[in-house]
């Protein structure tokens, strides 16, 4: 009972605050809005995770949409098999979403829920940009990826009817009103990377110990930046790391003796490169290096794979999973 009093008091705080209520839409308008988000949480494989369903539960609240509107509309979506099915909701969706701002809002929520955990980010630029033609908005889809993947906004480029909404999906860490600063970014970079990872022993991890003066040094010649603005700003590099990184493993041929092939993963300078940035990114959010990520989960230094009982794909596909977890648990935090 103590829970659902939290929960629905939880609720009072944002009942009736999506911005598209502003609008003053009607309920086939909101509903349909609410299914084309629910249809986001289950294109990757079908099945709407727990932290998506809160995510859901939320966004019905704020829509002022009933808790059986809510369940109504993910069984609607969960039924969707046929291509004449998907050709009716998408019709009934344009139908309804007449007006920009209300389809601008609607790849806002979309975008939103597609990037988080567990969702195949690389097809999300193709889903976006698809939705985003397919509602008359073809120009908004890269300003929101730009916008969702930390790299700031240009006041200029941002839609009008946007602007007083970006606390809506970003509380109160609304990036900061900049075009993408490259040059500082790849400054960034170069610090880290003339940071050594481990000392001659190759017993500590000395980027652990060093976070801090990376970023006093960096802060000095940027004093504008927050830590925030720093993270969202370098999150698409740990991510570019991390599939340089798995093409690596991929490629990798291993050493051969007695019919089991050993890759040595410190080998490559894909996998310094990416736990570097994991322990950079971890240590702006968490002071003290001994709890930091890489610690609590020592990262995977080498693997192997056999002729008859390990397959080299399973191997190769089983340590990318593990090395991944780090980049998941940072999108998590992060966003």
């Amino acid at each position: 009972m103590l829970n659902t009093l939290n929960r629905l008091n939880a609720d009072k705080k944002i009942a009736g605050k999506h911005p598209l209520l502003s609008l003053k839409p009607d309920l086939p308008l909101r509903i349909s809005y609410f299914q084309g988000i629910v249809l986001a949480a289950m294109v990757d494989d079908g099945k709407i995770a727990d932290m998506e369903k809160e995510y859901l539960r939320r966004l019905g609240v704020t829509l002022a949409l009933t808790s059986e509107d809510v369940e109504e509309c993910i069984q609607t979506i969960s039924e969707i098999r046929s291509v004449t099915d998907q050709e009716l909701f998408l019709r009934e969706l344009a139908e309804v979403m007449t007006g920009k701002a209300v389809s601008i809002l609607f790849l806002g929520d979309f975008i939103s829920i597609s990037m988080m955990p567990d969702h195949n980010k690389e097809k999300l630029y193709e889903w976006a940009k698809a939705f985003a033609e397919y509602l008359d908005i073809a120009n908004a889809a890269d300003f929101f990826l730009e916008l969702f993947s930390g790299k700031g906004f240009d006041k200029k480029s941002c839609p009008a009817v946007l602007l007083p909404h970006l606390d809506y999906f970003f509380g109160n860490n609304v990036p900061e009103n900049n075009s993408p600063d490259k040059s500082a970014c790849k400054e960034l970079k170069n610090l880290i990377d003339s940071t050594k990872y481990a000392d001659e022993y190759g017993n500590r991890y000395e980027l652990m110990f060093s976070v801090p003066k990376i970023l006093e040094t960096f802060l000095k010649q940027h004093p504008d930046f927050s830590l925030i603005r720093i993270r969202r700003m370098f999150l698409p590099i740990v991510q570019k790391q991390f599939a340089l990184l798995k093409e690596a493993i991929n490629s990798a041929k291993g050493k051969n003796k007695s019919s089991r092939f050993t890759v040595d993963l410190t080998t490559l300078k894909e996998w310094h490169s990416y736990i570097c940035y994991v322990c950079f990114l971890d240590g702006t959010i968490t002071e003290n290096p001994y709890f930091y990520m890489i610690e609590a989960v020592p990262p995977p230094e080498e693997f192997y794979w056999t002729e008859v009982k390990i397959p080299e794909k399973e191997a190769k596909k089983k340590v990318i999973q593990q090395l991944a977890v780090y980049l998941k648990e940072l999108e998590h935090r992060i966003k």
